[in-house]
């Protein structure tokens, strides 16, 4: 499989940090997918979690009320003793889990029940934001923590929809900016199905209060019936939801201003589950059609279904050794053949580079760049969930060599990614960065 380790064949990018690169599929590479495994999974809305330490596991079958566990890649499974509900990387690479027995911290000795204030609540959602706040979601509660998961306070949350009497969130997560969304279907009393309360909430004060986005059933359907399904977050803070109608259609939706518009993506499915690599490449799976790919921030997407056993598929997830796996209707797992992006030592010489140095970055990073013809570029560094952590404005580079300096003084200890782009449809080339 070749690496994509060019942009536009004019600058070849190489990252000294632990002289790891990492790289993702390039443009139209193929994809192709084995089975490896066959599981029992009946609910359409079950998720894949994917652990930094390999594991994955799956959130509760609503059906059969069991929660899965693989060790080996997705090649076996067992039930958990607990209920996996969620799952988070702390800024120093460790794993978090929200279960129904409250949080649980992965160490040397096993799993380590992280604080007795929320212990008893079942945790359905797990932030960790990039500037230092936790958030977790139990029910319409939501608890916030400064201090790395040691004692938490309760924000008031999502108390206002109490009044109704079915209430469903679908999904919960940050923006880099700081900006809470929710997906939540509502249906109110007297009522059958949901109304025009249903769609995507957002929150700009830490969860204290929400208000509804202009994606909601009157907006987006004109008062028809909808359902929201898939909820994603990209790490360059695209927001992404998908909706399935009474008659069974679906479509996804982006947003990139945090909520504030939304439109409508070449995705043409009811979209069930998505995944991102640190340097933007996003996969999709569709309950109809399969598992789809975008190179463009969301904007088209194309199949990559080569292999799957059937199409049908439920969720997919993004393992820690850059392979994807999915899971069909009737059970079957498999996994990409080749990792759709990898890790790997490079050569330390190239006459177009971009090289990186002190080697272990303290307070700061430079970096030097060398490029051969006239381009506009601009640096993106993503924490290891793909969250961007800085951003360099884009800059029109003439031949010749550059130096820049970015500032890691406040960032904690673990391995970030740096990405070299080139305009927001054209190539990038990514590297792993280690912040001693």
């Amino acid at each position: 499989m070749k690496r994509y380790d060019t942009i536009r064949s004019t600058c070849r990018v190489l990252l000294f940090f632990a002289a790891l690169l990492y790289s993702t599929t390039a443009a139209g590479q193929s994809i192709s997918w084995q089975r490896v495994a066959q599981i029992t999974l009946t609910d359409f809305e079950v998720q894949i979690l994917a652990t930094p330490d390999g594991d994955l596991y799956t959130t509760p079958d609503f059906f059969t009320n069991t929660s899965l566990h693989s060790t080996d890649v997705g090649k076996t499974w067992e039930t958990n003793p607990f209920k996996v509900r969620s799952a988070a990387s702390t800024p120093d690479g460790k794993t978090l889990l929200g279960t129904n027995k409250g949080i649980f911290q992965a160490n040397i000795k096993g799993w380590l029940q992280l604080s007795t204030d929320v212990q008893n609540d079942s945790i359905d959602n797990i932030i960790i934001h990039s500037a230092g706040e936790w958030f977790v979601r139990s029910g319409l509660t939501i608890y916030t923590s400064t201090d790395g998961g040691k004692t938490w306070n309760e924000s008031g949350g999502l108390d206002f929809l109490e009044q109704y009497p079915y209430v469903n969130v679908r999904g919960f997560d940050i923006t880099p900016s700081g900006t809470l969304v929710a997906s939540i279907d509502i249906v109110p009393s007297g009522e059958s199905i949901v109304n025009d309360s249903t769609g995507i909430y957002r929150s700009v004060d830490g969860g204290k209060t929400w208000t509804l986005t202009p994606f909601n059933v009157k907006n987006i359907t004109d008062g028809g019936f909808m359902v929201p399904r898939l909820f994603h977050i990209s790490g360059d803070g695209t927001i992404f939801t998908g909706i399935q109608t009474l008659q069974g259609q679906g479509q996804l939706y982006r947003s990139t201003d945090d909520g504030d518009s939304w439109v409508s993506t070449s995705l043409h499915d009811v979209p069930v589950s998505m995944a991102h690599t640190p340097d933007g490449t996003l996969f999709a799976s569709a309950a109809n059609s399969g598992v789809y790919r975008s190179l463009d921030r969301g904007k088209t997407w194309t199949p990559v279904n080569s292999g799957l056993f059937e199409v049908r598929v439920f969720p997919l997830a993004m393992q820690q050794d850059g392979y994807l796996i999915v899971v069909d209707v009737f059970g079957n797992v498999s996994r990409t053949e080749e990792p759709v992006y990898s890790t790997s030592r490079v050569p330390s010489h190239s006459p177009h580079s971009l090289s990186v140095y002190p080697n272990l970055t303290g307070d700061y990073v430079n970096v030097q760049i060398e490029v051969e013809q006239s381009r506009t570029f601009s640096l993106t560094l993503y924490d290891q969930l793909g969250r961007i952590i800085r951003e360099t404005p884009k800059e029109l580079f003439q031949p010749g060599q550059y130096h820049r300096s970015i500032n890691t003084a406040d960032l904690p200890s673990g391995t970030y990614h740096l990405v070299l782009n080139e305009g927001e449809d054209q190539g990038r080339a990514t590297q792993v960065v280690i912040r001693r």
